[in-house]
C-alpha cells in the first residue's frame, strides 16, 4: 500500500491517474489482459466508462504507455478515500521487469476544506 495525502478546497477539481508502460504495444496489451485496475472513491468502484484511457509513446525512450484517468469535481468538505487497486493476476513482464502476482494499492486521503 502506497499512501498519499492531498489537500484541496471544495471548488478544486482533481485529475486522478494511473499509468503503466511496457516495451511494446503488444506487451502493453498482454499486460492489461492479466491486470485488474480499479478506481475506488469512498468505497465505491468507478465504472470503466468514467475513465479516459489513452495509449502513447513513452517520453525519452522506447516503449508504449497507457494512462487511465478520472476527473473528480464538486468535492464535499471532509476527508475522502481514493484507492487505485492494481492486481497482477499472474506474474507480469513489461519487457523490462517481471512483477509477481498480487495487488498494489495507491491510497489517497483527500482532505477538502
Amino acid at each position: 500500500v502506497y499512501l498519499y495525502n492531498v489537500f484541496l478546497s471544495a471548488d478544486q477539481s482533481a485529475i486522478w491517474d494511473y499509468g503503466w508502460c511496457a516495451t511494446t504495444q503488444e506487451i502493453l496489451e498482454q499486460n492489461f489482459a492479466q491486470m485488474k485496475v480499479e478506481f475506488i472513491v469512498n468505497g465505491k468502484v468507478l465504472s470503466n466508462d468514467a475513465l479516459a484511457i489513452r495509449d502513447y509513446d513513452r517520453a525519452n525512450s522506447s516503449g508504449r504507455c497507457r494512462d487511465l484517468t478520472a476527473l473528480i469535481t464538486h468535492w464535499p468538505r471532509g476527508t475522502h478515500h481514493l484507492d487505485v487497486n492494481v492486481t497482477f493476476l499472474k506474474p507480469t513482464d513489461d519487457g523490462w521487469n517481471v512483477y509477481p502476482a498480487g495487488t498494489h494499492t495507491f491510497r489517497y486521503f483527500v482532505n477538502v476544506k
